[in-house]
């Protein structure tokens, strides 16, 4: 069997626009954190003083907004993590493993799965790529963060069948990940016309 592993990584075009949007995100984020807890003191110093037969409508009043603040924290939290991601993609023997970084801080795995389940490659915005989008049952992934490719690098599309379904996957990499793809699925798995 033969052994080969390629592995590249899709770098953000405006990285400074991307670290500022985090940023920023992030802080907010904590800022709705610190008001929970200083809401929360405050909340628990205020219900030692409530008389008993109000009990119910002031603990309401004093810890809704908590949650509320809670919950805008999460959100800010969660949302900053759309902004500032990397991509790499490794190809292993067949295996093709494609991991977002995000922040430059933390790696998840996104997809792990065989080259065999490669059903068709080709180019972005071609027409093959065109009516997979619009297939029933097919999930359209973006997995890079730029809106043109870098230098050197394409925007190809891989319709492959992966836990959960039929994705299609936009990527930003070069002519020779997908060359390391080919050896492995054959040539059969390319768009009609593909170069």
């Amino acid at each position: 069997m033969q052994e080969l592993f390629y592995e590249e990584t899709v770098k953000v075009s405006n990285e400074k626009k991307h670290k500022t949007k985090y940023n920023t995100l992030r802080i907010i984020s904590l800022c709705f954190y610190g008001l929970t807890l200083f809401w929360v003191l405050f909340a628990t110093f205020c219900g030692s003083i409530i008389e008993e037969y109000e009990l119910w409508l002031n603990l309401l009043l004093l810890f809704l907004p908590a949650v509320v603040f809670l919950l805008v924290g999460l959100f800010f939290g969660y949302f900053k993590n759309k902004f500032y991601n990397e991509y790499d993609y490794s190809f292993i023997s067949g295996s093709i493993r494609i991991s977002k970084i995000i922040a430059n801080r933390k790696r998840k795995l996104i997809y792990n799965f065989d080259a065999k389940n490669i059903e068709k490659i080709g180019y972005y915005d071609s027409e093959t790529y065109n009516k997979y989008q619009k297939s029933p049952g097919v999930k359209c992934v973006y997995l890079t963060s730029n809106q043109t490719p870098a230098e050197g690098k394409d925007f190809f599309y891989i319709v492959a069948n992966v836990k959960g379904g039929k994705k299609l996957m936009l990527l930003e990499c070069s002519k020779n990940m997908i060359r390391a793809f080919i050896k492995f699925t054959g040539i059969s798995v390319l768009e009609r016309g593909f170069k």
